[in-house]
């Protein structure tokens, strides 16, 4: 039987849809306090957010978690170039409340942050 072209592709997009799910699934739950123990992973945190700003100058949005600077436990980052993925303004749209972020931990300034590129990385609790 021969599959048609569509089909092929239709399949195509199911698998690779269900990879980048399994990819979210595997993603390791981490307490706030230990994001700076997994620098480098790709990991799941939920946390309140404390302070949330937009900086003019960078036209990037900075979520402080877990505390106000330079007391918090880990930043949040999305740069200006994926602030458009954002159909709202995350510095208004979750500041006080509780959310999950899905990132890579990397570090700055030797603190810990993960660099979220659209609002799939991020839900409210």
């Amino acid at each position: 039987m021969k599959i048609s072209k569509p089909t092929k592709f239709t399949a195509l997009l199911l698998g690779l849809s269900l990879c980048l799910q399994l990819d979210a699934l595997s993603q390791t739950k981490v307490a706030a306090q230990d994001v700076k123990n997994h620098i480098d992973d790709s990991i799941t945190v939920c946390e309140k957010v404390f302070e949330a700003r937009f900086l003019e100058r960078s036209q990037q949005t900075i979520l402080n978690m877990g505390g106000n600077f330079p007391n918090h436990l880990f930043t949040v980052v999305i740069k200006g170039k994926d602030r458009g993925n954002f159909r709202y303004k995350p510095e208004e749209q979750f500041k006080d409340k509780k959310i999950c972020i899905t990132g890579r931990v990397g570090l700055y300034a030797g603190l810990p942050q993960i660099t979220i590129t659209g609002p799939s990385q991020i839900k409210v609790e």
